[in-house]
């Protein structure tokens, strides 16, 4: 039901209650009440077909009787004057609408909390991941960067009975006094053992 439809409708219903459209019996002839109204005389039978339908298929929701009948029609005026007195249609429109959209705000707020647990739960572990891996990285290329073997060392230092072992060197800052250490493996030449 539009919003026009819901003024169609509380229309219809006010001039059905009018008494100068009532015969015997409270019986109401549809198309006298369509030409005292200039508002429902430019409706097509279409469109006002449709309106009937849509007091019909009310008045069974809300359980008020508020006319029977196809081209005349059976009025209860207590029971019409009575809806149009809580709002009509009018108010009926407004409350389907806003229940729609409480359904719809809680549909919404359902799925934004479902995929903000799944974003939630894979970043957690994505960053776990990668924060393990920039500990261990870091770390590691450290070590790489300070160990590298030499190929030329001063050997004024090296006493005559150790011998150096080639490509077993290694220079970095070994004690923490911000200078270049050098570190070999030996061969002690009478001993004939292998010392670091």
């Amino acid at each position: 039901m539009t919003k026009q439809q819901s003024i169609l409708l509380d229309i219809l219903l006010t001039d059905f209650a009018k008494p100068e459209y009532r015969g015997n019996g409270a019986m109401v002839n549809i198309e006298k009440v369509v030409k005292g109204n200039e508002k429902l005389k430019i409706l097509s039978e279409s469109e006002l077909n449709k309106l009937l339908y849509i007091i019909r298929k009310e008045q069974i929701k809300i359980g008020i009787q508020l006319l029977s009948g196809t081209s005349i029609f059976v009025v209860f005026d207590s029971h019409i004057k009575d809806f149009l007195n809580i709002g009509g249609f009018k108010k009926l429109r407004i409350k389907k609408r806003n229940e729609l959209y409480f359904k719809w705000i809680g549909f919404i707020i359902t799925v934004l909390t479902f995929i903000i647990l799944i974003y939630a739960t894979f970043f957690q572990e994505y960053s776990q991941k990668e924060v393990t891996e920039q500990i261990s990285k870091p770390h590691t290329e450290k070590i790489e960067s300070q160990i590298k073997p030499t190929e030329k060392v001063n050997l004024t230092n090296v006493p005559d009975s150790l011998k150096l072992i080639p490509n077993k060197n290694l220079t970095g800052d070994f004690n923490g006094d911000n200078k270049t250490d050098f570190a070999s493996i030996v061969k002690n030449k009478t001993t004939k053992k292998q010392v670091f």
